[in-house]
């Protein structure tokens, strides 16, 4: 990961100046008809999703509280369910009897304590502020959903979210409408290469 740009340059000096803005999120994952079959080829465990890579917060904002709460509760919940008394008790997978023994699957990992569980508790802090239906996709009383952030082309503010588009964060991706990463809205480049997920989601 790098920067591409001084983190002071990568948004308008207005959304800095924002004082009602407490969290900057970008988009990662925004593939709305994505099959199954290409979610299993990108090792993604769902078809959209922000950065959890990069994020900028204040502190104790309602999204970091539940992403917090969450991969907590999450990893006891998940370690239950594999017959273990303790989440440390949980294996990466990697080891010959680890899948016997209790382990980590790699749709675990994004799921209970990765972008899944952020995703998650973004949506979810947006809804808590009063961001229902703030970008007139969602009629009251329907929630917020994904396809309000399908296509964006430029930062949108929900509730107390500031939401960057998918090349902000994450461009140089060869999905979601990314651009390369010297694209002008870049700010940061992860240069992912998902070394660290183990063969296959399951």
């Amino acid at each position: 990961m790098k920067c591409a740009k001084p983190i002071a340059s990568c948004i308008s000096p207005d959304f800095w100046a924002d004082s009602s803005i407490a969290t900057i999120v970008g988009i990662e994952i925004d593939e709305p008809l994505a099959t199954l079959a290409v979610q299993r080829t990108w090792k993604w465990s769902r078809n959209h999703g922000f950065t959890q890579w990069t994020i900028a917060s204040k502190p104790f904002t309602e999204a970091l509280k539940l992403a917090i709460v969450r991969s907590v509760s999450h990893t006891y919940a998940l370690a239950k369910k594999r017959g273990l008394s303790d989440p440390a008790k949980l294996r990466t997978g990697r080891g010959l009897f680890d899948f016997v023994l209790g382990a980590y699957t790699v749709k675990d990992i994004l799921e209970v304590t990765g972008p899944g569980m952020w995703t998650d508790a973004v949506m979810d802090a947006m809804y808590a502020n009063d961001g229902m239906g703030a970008l007139g996709d969602t009629k009251a009383g329907e929630g917020l959903s994904w396809r309000a952030f399908t296509g964006l082309k430029s930062p949108e503010v929900v509730g107390d979210i500031l939401v960057l588009p998918v090349n902000y964060l994450a461009s140089g991706q060869r999905h979601s409408g990314a651009g390369l990463f010297d694209v002008s809205e870049a700010c940061v480049n992860h240069l992912a290469r998902r070394t660290w997920k183990m063969s296959q989601l399951s």
